[in-house]
């Protein structure tokens, strides 16, 4: 049997699971039929041996692929080689013991200063015509991006768990939202009282929108997609004059650098984040002690003290 005609089964499994989210099950199946590729078309079951898995990573390791982007394609690449062993298509798991380490620095994640936060958010208000109250929705595509980032902003929403809220997942008596965010783990968050919460009752309510129905649409009344929130954030960004590309994730890095900043108890920030482990979290620390030693070094008290 060729390998390629298993990819549908293992696709088909994938989509029984409850703990995996469509964008993962999709980038699995990415993963697999990229392993088909690379062992050619008419690449036979039988081929499939620790060997070409440890090629493989060769080819993926001399791609010009980033290495974190390699070490999640490998990621699908043995949960596909894993699946075939436990079907038993396979006797052994050829993945088994192929990996590739993690780079020595962890990339900082990138957020924007309070500044160009204020900037970014301004530029949205205004272009929605928004008063300060959040009474006045007029062009509906441009409150819709304004809502998009200030609920990023707020609470740290990834792009994907933005785009699936429903009107019925906020609550407007307390300004909680309900999330489900990664391995369908659910996590309510909440919104203080004021402008926000009040342009999302407008938002909805010129809608006429149901619980069922998705909370941020676009311009056809369907649902807004995470491809389409990236270049809304983006041109948003590029309109507003920030000198840099700007993406959802982004907001959610500012959000989260914020929040320390302000001093928010770090285990608060894993919850509002959703990290299933505080050590995910803590990343966000190193770019706070970044801000703190830039600060400082701004200050120079020493300098300042000693040149008098």
């Amino acid at each position: 049997m060729q390998l390629n005609q298993l990819i549908p089964g293992f696709a088909e499994a994938l989509s029984g699971r409850d703990d995996l989210a469509p964008n993962t099950i999709r980038a699995y199946m990415a993963d697999a039929d990229a392993l088909s590729r690379f062992m050619g078309p008419s690449a036979a079951l039988a081929d499939l041996c620790p060997a070409v898995v440890g090629d493989f990573v060769e080819h993926l390791l001399a791609s010009n692929l980033k290495r974190s982007s390699a070490r999640r394609r490998m990621a699908g690449v043995r949960r596909f080689c894993g699946w075939l062993a436990d079907s038993g298509w396979i006797d052994t798991d050829p993945s088994a013991g192929c990996s590739i380490k993690p780079s020595r620095e962890r990339p900082l994640p990138k957020a924007l200063s309070p500044s160009d936060t204020a900037q970014l958010l301004i530029h949205l208000q205004d272009r929605c015509q928004l008063h300060a109250n959040g009474a006045r929705t007029l062009p509906r595509p441009a409150t819709t991006t304004y809502l998009a980032a200030a609920l990023m902003v707020s609470v740290g929403l990834r792009g994907g768990e933005l785009v699936a809220l429903k009107v019925g997942s906020v609550e407007f008596h307390d300004g909680s939202i309900r999330i489900l965010g990664k391995g369908r783990r659910e996590r309510i968050v909440y919104l203080p009282p004021g402008a926000l919460l009040s342009c999302i009752a407008s938002y909805v309510a010129q809608r006429r929108a149901r619980f069922d129905e998705p909370l941020l649409t676009n311009r056809n009344a369907a649902p807004l997609t995470t491809a389409a929130l990236r270049d809304r954030i983006s041109r948003a960004a590029r309109q507003a004059g920030l000198c840099r590309h700007v993406t959802p994730h982004m907001l959610r890095h500012t959000c989260a650098t914020h929040m320390l900043d302000a001093g928010v108890d770090i285990r608060f920030v894993q919850r509002l984040l959703g990290h299933a482990s505080i050590a995910t979290t803590e990343i966000y620390t190193h770019v706070s002690d970044t801000s703190l030693r830039q600060a400082i070094h701004e200050a120079n008290i020493f300098g300042r003290i000693m040149t008098r």
